[in-house]
């Protein structure tokens, strides 16, 4: 293996990451309200998304498109990250209020908007996609799994951007996620291959 970058964040603990599907960016979720969004081949901070306090996890869909975190039950609820995230995109009544219990919420990667949430019956330990990204499985360690469907605007969304990928190796290419935001506090260390 070669090392190709490492990336810092100043801001927090680092509560959760993942690489999106282009292969071309790195998602960093930290305990104090972020996800860092980075660029693996230059190490470049694309900006971020506002999530909650204590936002745990960093799981990205199929396609690409959205981003999925839990936000335990001890998350501050007057927190300002979710102000005016409230749009039309599937935001399913989000309020900050609501985070009494385990929730799960996913991001639109492109935009920072809510696109939807889950209120868990149970304690979150894992979460995975479904190949296809039609649905979304959250485990507990005492034994519980429960799947959901993403809703069907969602989900066509999510499909027609697998299918573009398949049809198109490069397609993120032509869809690069920048994010401005002058407040970021990540960094990288670059080391060329």
């Amino acid at each position: 293996m070669t090392p190709l970058t490492q990336f810092f964040i100043d801001d927090g603990k680092i509560s959760g990451f993942e690489i999106h599907p282009s292969k071309d960016y790195i998602l960093i979720t930290s305990s104090k309200g972020k996800i860092y969004v980075f660029r693996i081949d230059t190490g470049e901070l694309r900006g971020t998304i506002d999530v909650p306090l204590h936002a745990q996890g960093c799981l990205i869909d199929p396609s690409g498109l959205y981003v999925v975190v839990k936000v335990p039950p001890f998350s501050p609820r007057h927190t300002s990250n979710l102000t005016n995230q409230q749009e039309d995109f599937g935001s399913m009544g989000m309020n900050e209020k609501d985070l009494s219990r385990t929730t799960i919420l996913m991001y639109e990667v492109g935009t920072r908007k809510v696109a939807a949430e889950v209120h868990s019956i149970f304690d979150i330990s894992t979460m995975s996609f479904s190949a296809d990204g039609r649905y979304l499985a959250l485990g507990s360690q005492r034994g519980s799994v429960s799947v959901w469907a993403l809703g069907d605007h969602l989900f066509r969304a999510v499909h027609e951007v697998i299918e573009r990928m398949r049809e198109q190796q490069d397609f993120w290419c032509n869809y690069p996620i920048y994010l401005p935001d002058h407040s970021s506090q990540g960094r990288s260390t670059y080391r060329p291959s």
